[in-house]
């Protein structure tokens, strides 16, 4: 039994079945099945349907976890187009767009930073003028 966490991190237990063991104490894995008999045919009958239901349960265990896993595979897939999606639009940046517009903004800073001290000479020389 192996515990696996799923991409929530949740846990489910992933089993291991080994078809050779279902075997149910009867002998019906054998080569030849005796029916000579009505006592011997109806155990072997019986055999044949205990191995029918066992592998039926084994095979539920089974596609249960393989829905799982392909549960978890699509997960994983949306998660690496998503990744991908990303580092395209990284990969895709236009660095002298980029640059441009980091100069115009640079520009309008530097202007309004000139602005402020102008008008704060000049109010400083109106009030001069007012004393």
């Amino acid at each position: 039994m192996q515990i696996v966490r799923d991409a929530n991190g949740g846990k489910f237990n992933l089993k291991a079945i080994d078809y050779s063991k279902v075997d149910s104490g009867s002998n019906i894995f054998q080569n030849t099945v005796d029916v000579s008999s009505i006592a011997k045919a109806t155990a072997a009958e019986f055999a044949v349907t205990t191995a029918v239901a066992a592998l039926t349960a084994l095979q539920g265990i089974a596609t249960a976890g393989a829905g799982r896993i392909d549960n978890e595979s699509g997960s994983i897939t949306i998660q690496e187009e998503n990744l991908q999606a990303v580092v395209d639009r990284i990969k895709n940046v236009d660095i002298t767009t980029e640059n441009e517009e980091f100069s115009n903004l640079s520009l309008l800073t530097q202007t309004g930073t000139t602005l402020i001290a102008q008008y704060n000479l000049l109010r400083s020389n109106l009030l001069t003028l007012f004393q």
